[in-house]
């Protein structure tokens, strides 16, 4: 019996390029469905907040920055004081645009308010320490408020 390595590989192969194939599709449509789901949401709530982060959450989730930074706005005009919206904005900021400055400005306004929650305060710093910029951002802002920083 003669095996055929190249027949044997374009089968595994092919396989696995359908089967990626099938994938891709299955989360697009999931994807779609989310998105569906929660404009309907957003439509029957128009001021809920929420459902405007969690449809920036998704676009951001599937790399939809442009979307996501939208409804991020959205959900931040509706009610100002979510700091969980303004830090994933910032991320946003940081990540989709590349902007560090216009990041740090965002977290900056978070970080230091008087009322930061120390929730808030951790998840900042551990972000700016897990991309190298914690220092920076302390050097440029953590001399404004320094009982804070």
């Amino acid at each position: 019996m003669v095996l055929d390595y190249n027949a044997i590989l374009v089968a595994v192969i092919g396989t696995c390029l359908i089967l990626y194939v099938f994938i891709f599709i299955f989360k697009y449509l999931v994807y779609r469905m989310k998105i569906k789901n929660l404009e309907i949401a957003m439509v029957r709530f128009p001021n809920y907040a929420d459902v405007r982060y969690k449809i920036a959450e998704v676009y951001y989730n599937y790399g939809d920055f442009k979307s996501a930074e939208k409804y991020y706005r959205e959900s931040l005009e509706i009610y100002p004081f979510n700091s969980a919206v303004k830090i994933k904005l910032a991320m946003l900021v940081l990540e989709g645009k590349n902007d560090i400055d216009g990041a740090f400005e965002i977290f900056a306004q978070i970080r230091f308010a008087v009322d930061c929650e120390p929730r808030a305060r951790f998840v900042i710093d551990r972000y700016l320490k897990e991309k190298k910029l914690y220092d920076k951002f302390q050097s440029k802002y953590g001399s404004r408020n320094p009982a804070t920083a």
